[in-house]
């Protein structure tokens, strides 16, 4: 008899034992779950916040820049071309852009200030030439054309100004090197985040890790 008992204390004891490492197993993979769900929902809003606050703060930027290029437009139609040439130089390196120039009515662009050892041409003319000649202003990214070629943000203003050839331009054309734009984003090298920004058409304007100065 007190064997029975015995032997039915054992059973039961590992029986319930054995229930409780079960319900600790069921309940450590299901918090488990629960955690990494709610960690991936948090990363998610958090990511979603912060493209938002770049892509805003982006827009800020450029449109501060646009109006700098406006500025420059306004007091170069005062002037004759070789004033005009002087004074563009001069608000390029003030304002620190790394290109300055003109673009014509038929894209040809009269380069007046670079930082670059080669031409520059837009990687999709299209659209800026489109919008340009709308009266619109326009952003695009421009490369120069060499083996190891630079990435630059170009900003369009259209305003008539005397070329070279005397004819009038389309636009008054300023480049922007995409490291300086990193820089006023606060995106630079040290930062623990891959941020890209890119144009409708795929082209990166810019990212964070830079590949093109």
């Amino acid at each position: 008899m007190r064997k029975r008992i015995n032997r039915f204390l054992i059973i039961s004891i590992s029986a319930i034992l054995l229930l409780c490492v079960g319900v600790f197993v069921f309940l450590s993979i299901f918090i488990s779950k629960t955690n990494d769900q709610a960690v991936n929902n948090i990363g998610s809003v958090y990511m979603e916040g912060v493209s938002q606050q770049i892509s805003k703060h982006f827009q800020t930027a450029m449109n501060l820049q646009l109006e700098q290029v406006e500025d420059i437009a306004v007091v170069a139609k005062d002037l004759s071309y070789k004033q005009m040439e002087e004074n563009l130089v001069k608000e390029a390196q003030d304002k620190k852009f790394s290109f300055l120039g003109l673009y014509s009515p038929n894209g040809k662009i009269d380069t007046i200030y670079s930082e670059y050892n080669a031409d520059v041409k837009l990687e999709v003319p299209a659209p800026f030439l489109s919008s340009l000649t709308n009266g619109d202003k326009k952003i695009t990214v421009a490369s120069t054309i060499e083996e190891d070629s630079n990435k630059i943000i170009m900003l369009g203003f259209p305003v008539k100004l005397s070329m070279e050839d005397n004819s009038s331009s389309l636009a008054l054309i300023a480049g922007i090197r995409p490291d300086y734009v990193n820089g006023l984003l606060g995106l630079d090298a040290n930062n623990m985040m891959d941020s890209y920004i890119i144009l409708k058409n795929g082209d990166y304007v810019i990212r964070n890790l830079q590949e093109n100065g």
